[in-house]
C-alpha cells in the first residue's frame, strides 16, 4: 500500500511537471505569435501614415477643390558651380486645380483670383533622420522657371525645386505642406 503511494505520488508529479511544460511551451508559442501579429499591425499602421509617389492628397474647403501630389524625388549630387559643395534633392510636384478659387500675390504686387498656387516656400522635405532641409538659395535645373505658377479651375501643374541634402546616402525624403496636416509623402530618392 505505501508503495502503490508513493508510485501514485510520483506519477502524479510526473504528469504535473509534464502539463506544466506543455503550458510554458504553448505559452511561449503564443507570445511569439502575438509579438509578430503586433509588429504586423504597427509596421502597417505606420505605413499608411504615408502617402506614396504619385499618390493624390485632395485638399478641399469651403473655396473649392484641389490635387497635389509628389511624383518624384532625384539626386543632383553637388552642382559645380556650388562653392559650398552641398548635395543636392530635387523634388517635383503635381498641382491639379479642379474647382479651387483661392488668390495669391503676384510678383508685380497685383492679386490673381480663382486660383491655387503651391510653391516651394510651402513644402516641407525631410530627410532619413528627419532633419528638415533647406531649399537652395539658388535656381538649379529649372526651379525657378515655374515657381510662382497661379493655376485656375482646369488647369494642372507640375513644380520642382531643389532642396540641401544634409547626408548623400539618404535612402527617402518625406515631403508635406500644410494642408496636409498629420500625413506626408515618403519617396525612395532617385540615383
Amino acid at each position: 500500500m505505501k508503495k502503490i503511494c508513493i508510485l501514485l505520488v510520483v506519477f502524479s508529479l510526473m504528469l504535473v511537471s509534464c502539463n506544466n511544460k506543455d503550458n510554458t511551451e504553448n505559452s511561449q508559442i503564443d507570445k511569439n505569435v502575438q509579438e509578430e501579429s503586433n509588429e504586423v499591425v504597427s509596421k502597417t499602421a505606420e505605413e499608411e501614415n504615408y502617402l506614396e509617389s504619385g499618390q493624390v492628397f485632395v485638399a478641399n474647403n469651403d473655396k473649392g477643390t484641389y490635387e497635389f501630389k509628389v511624383l518624384e524625388a532625384n539626386y543632383l549630387g553637388v552642382h559645380d558651380g556650388d562653392v559650398n559643395k552641398n548635395e543636392r534633392v530635387q523634388v517635383v510636384w503635381e498641382v491639379s486645380n479642379i474647382d479651387f478659387k483661392g488668390s495669391i500675390q503676384n510678383l508685380d504686387g497685383s492679386l490673381i483670383e480663382n486660383v491655387v498656387s503651391i510653391d516651394s516656400s510651402a513644402i516641407k522635405v525631410k530627410d532619413d533622420n528627419q532633419y528638415i532641409l533647406n531649399t537652395m538659395t539658388s535656381g538649379w535645373d529649372g526651379d525657378w522657371s515655374n515657381e510662382w505658377i497661379a493655376i485656375k479651375p482646369g488647369e494642372k501643374a507640375i513644380q520642382k525645386f531643389t532642396w540641401i541634402l544634409n547626408d548623400k546616402d539618404t535612402e527617402y525624403i518625406y515631403a508635406s505642406y500644410p494642408r496636409m496636416e498629420n500625413q506626408e509623402y515618403k519617396i525612395k530618392v532617385n540615383r
